[in-house]
């Protein structure tokens, strides 16, 4: 073989290195795809976890300026009366205009991220001596049920990714 032939050769890819290149930008690009997907997950679940913290800090300085918890009866509802809690001075303890969803009968709820509502219940089941607030975090379901409104048993379910205002055993 001659000086030319070994140029020549040595200047072509295989058809079996081009595949090869191909199969590992391939799977370079599923695992970062995968990566961002998960990082966005995670930052919309802390961001729904910043949520429920104002919505109980507002529940709270409320609580501490009038002596009780605004009363939600027997069952958890919407969140949806926090944005009308206004002190003696008409200035609102929480003000969340940006994450308020209105529904075609022109109720207005908070919601998370992942645009779920975010529940109230006082008094707690799961904070007996204060308030308990939730929303149904990712899978947009209470608990591990298939059930879009909550209930006790749901909200007690440890095996779920509800967004809560209680500490999970």
């Amino acid at each position: 073989m001659n000086q030319r032939d070994s140029n020549h050769l040595q200047q072509r890819f295989s058809l079996i290195e081009l595949i090869i290149v191909m199969s590992i930008i391939g799977i370079l690009a599923g695992f970062s795809i995968a990566g961002a997907m998960l990082v966005r997950k995670k930052a919309r679940e802390g961001n729904a976890r910043t949520q429920l913290h104002m919505i109980v800090t507002a529940l709270t300085e409320y609580q501490a300026e009038y002596g009780f918890y605004p009363e939600s009866g027997a069952y958890p509802i919407p969140v949806s009366i926090i944005s009308s809690l206004v002190d003696e001075n008409d200035v609102p303890y929480l003000d969340m205009t940006s994450d308020i969803f209105a529904d075609s009968l022109g109720q207005t709820y908070l919601v998370d991220s992942f645009g779920n509502s975010f529940y109230y219940q006082s008094p707690g089941t799961m904070n007996d001596k204060s308030i308990d607030i939730w929303s149904a975090g990712a899978d947009g379901k209470y608990g591990s049920s298939d059930s879009d409104t909550p209930t006790a048993a749901q909200v007690a379910d440890t095996d779920n990714d509800d967004i809560t205002n209680w500490k999970r055993k």
